[in-house]
């Protein structure tokens, strides 16, 4: 499996040029952030959610989260971050209504979160802190494409649950590339590209791209 190491996350241009593929490395620690101006952003139906969770940690995360989706979609399109509007596809993925050629998607662990960004490809993004996951084997077995978990099951024991882990990113990414879930409908393989990386030693990451034949490398970027 080839993995590529990130090395740097470079500050944004104010042009954002031809977006082929850009991943955005957001923070979620919330010293600094802008309580107010945060939730001046967010719409009504993402407040709602906002104020449905429970658990203070994860309204922190969801705000930071949805501003920051929302002020960096805002560069590409050239318009006010908080008059963005997002729909739904039937299974859920969400799109921005009046600039679908837009491609996004957004997953997160621990105290960060990354942004993929295509204005050619859609696309699914994946990141997952190497750990030890117990059945990993039967999980595989369970929603593994045969070609990922034919991979894993030739992985020396000694890296299995590394493999495990960035195997899954990669299904995950495919997955969420096609609008679907881990035990949705099966993602178009013959069809999706993906590319691994790796943050840190610490993090497996894989974005995946529908329609694309090879992936090219995308620009890294830091949003705060």
């Amino acid at each position: 499996m080839d993995i590529t190491p990130i090395t740097h996350w470079d500050q944004p241009p104010e042009n954002m040029g031809n977006a082929v593929l850009d991943l955005w490395r957001i923070s979620l620690d919330t010293s600094g952030l802008d309580t107010a101006q945060a939730l001046s952003n967010i719409s009504s139906n993402e407040l709602l959610k906002l104020e449905s969770l429970h658990n203070a940690s994860a309204r922190s995360r969801y705000l930071i989260t949805r501003d920051a989706r929302r002020k960096i979609l805002a560069r590409y399109v050239g318009r006010p971050a908080a008059t963005l509007e997002f729909e739904r596809l039937p299974q859920g993925k969400p799109y921005l209504a009046n600039n679908p050629e837009i491609h996004f998607n957004l997953s997160h662990t621990e105290n960060m979160a990354l942004l993929a960004v295509s204005n050619r490809y859609p696309l699914g993004v994946d990141v997952e802190g190497y750990k030890k996951i117990r059945n990993a084997l039967k999980i595989a077995q369970r929603v593994f494409p045969v070609n990922l978990l034919d991979q894993l099951a030739a992985a020396p024991s000694e890296v299995f649950d590394k493999n495990f882990v960035e195997l899954w990113t990669q299904m995950e990414a495919m997955q969420k590339t096609w609008g679907e879930g881990v035990f949705g409908r099966p993602a178009d393989i013959e069809n999706t590209s993906v590319i691994s990386l790796q943050m840190e030693s610490k993090y497996a990451v894989s974005l995946a791209a529908a329609y694309c034949s090879k992936l090219p490398m995308p620009r890294f970027f830091k949003y705060r």
